[in-house]
């Protein structure tokens, strides 16, 4: 968070490939030289790494790798301390630990504390947990999780400073399912949860940094019908009177006959003004909608005037495709794909213009014409802006 460490994972090969390897190597370095921090050795390898706010713990997540998915494979969370010179009772400096299982496994970092969001699939689970406190409990939100990989934590608090987070649950009458506001410290009354919408079908949600708005994005396997939305707030744990929701890209309309896009991912600007989605054509209608390869592009919904921008074509890289964007929701939290000001945001891909690399895309200032992205560094597979 403070832009002055960088992690990455080394991995000895030895004729394996790297998911079958049996350990790898956490390490940690000074941004400003390079020069290496410490170096853990950790069980298999991790894919998506997440620094705690004050930088002096990383929490991972890794997959057993010589395990197959019908055997039973199991996602396990880890967190590492950084500063060697601190310690805990439970943890000492330089040294890591196991926290959690589970498959899926997806969680979310308090906008305040020490304190993570999760969502356990096998185990039926959202809740609460506190890593490296000998006082934590766990709280326990729900044991009815419904079709959804992260759950979000809401940056503001509610109207009696309540904290409140949002996931999906499986109704108890039946198979439909609901978004559910609830307080972060547990509890089943009125006064501690309600329901946001209904959504039927694979839900995701992302959350605006200033908690305002939720953009909420729904898909029907079997219609092939899907919904990208936004909530408006402010967000309270009392029903709201005049509850708001925008529509901004859907395809379950059957007098539209334009061919349908799918939305792979979506990201909310630092400032809050501006949501971002990558979208493609449905596979059936490929052909229909270019002749030929699929057009994926960037799309763009200013909040504060209605209004929306298209971004020219290409392919995202094999990292981005295979790796980021089947879990978007989970990575956003650490992949900033948008600069500090929410003037530009970057991407890994093969542009239009025949070069392969990152690009940044200037956001348009007005409703002129939309500039062209700018290849800044070639052949790279993936791309963060820096948060400072």
């Amino acid at each position: 968070p403070g832009a002055d460490l960088v992690v990455a994972t080394r991995v000895q090969l030895a004729g394996q490939r790297p998911a079958q390897s049996q350990e790898s190597t956490v390490q940690v370095f000074w941004a400003l030289d390079g020069s290496e921090m410490i170096d853990v050795k950790a069980p298999f390898i991790p894919f998506f790494y997440f620094w705690m706010p004050d930088s002096k713990e990383l929490v991972y997540l890794t997959t057993y790798g010589d395990a197959k998915p019908e055997a039973g494979w199991q996602v396990s969370m880890d967190i590492v301390r950084v500063m060697t010179e601190e310690s805990s009772a439970l943890l000492p400096g330089g040294a890591m630990m196991h926290m959690e299982e589970g498959v899926p496994l997806f969680f979310c970092p308090s906008p305040r504390d020490r304190r993570l969001l999760l969502h356990v699939g096998d185990k039926k689970q959202v809740k609460i947990i506190e890593p490296l406190s000998l006082e934590g409990e766990e709280v326990i939100l729900s044991q009815r999780p419904g079709a959804f990989r992260c759950p979000v934590w809401l940056p503001k608090k509610g109207d009696r400073g309540e904290e409140m987070v949002v996931f999906v649950e499986v109704g108890t009458g039946g198979p439909t399912q609901q978004l559910i506001l609830a307080d972060a410290r547990g509890g089943t009354g009125d006064q501690r949860r309600r329901k946001l919408m209904d959504c039927e079908g694979f839900t995701t949600v992302t959350v605006s940094p200033d908690g305002e708005k939720l953009a909420v994005l729904t898909r029907k396997k079997r219609a092939v019908t899907e919904s990208l939305t936004i909530l408006d707030g402010p967000f309270s744990l009392e029903e709201d009177p005049w509850p708001t929701e925008a529509a901004v890209v859907g395809n379950d309309d059957p007098n539209n006959l334009a061919p349908k896009r799918r939305v792979l991912a979506n990201y909310w600007s630092p400032d809050s003004r501006y949501l971002l989605w990558l979208s493609v054509p449905e596979k059936d209608d490929i052909i229909a909608a270019s002749g030929g390869a699929a057009q994926i592009f960037w799309e763009l919904k200013d909040t504060m005037n209605g209004r929306t921008y298209q971004f020219e074509p290409h392919v995202p890289s094999e990292t981005v495709l295979s790796s980021y964007l089947p879990f978007f929701d989970q990575y956003a939290l650490s992949q900033n794909v948008w600069s500090p000001d929410s003037k530009s945001f970057c991407y890994a891909a093969l542009g239009s213009d025949g070069g392969f690399g990152a690009y940044v895309q200037d956001i348009p200032l007005s409703a002129g014409q939309v500039a062209r992205p700018t290849l800044v560094f070639s052949g790279a597979q993936s791309v963060s802006w820096s948060p400072l």
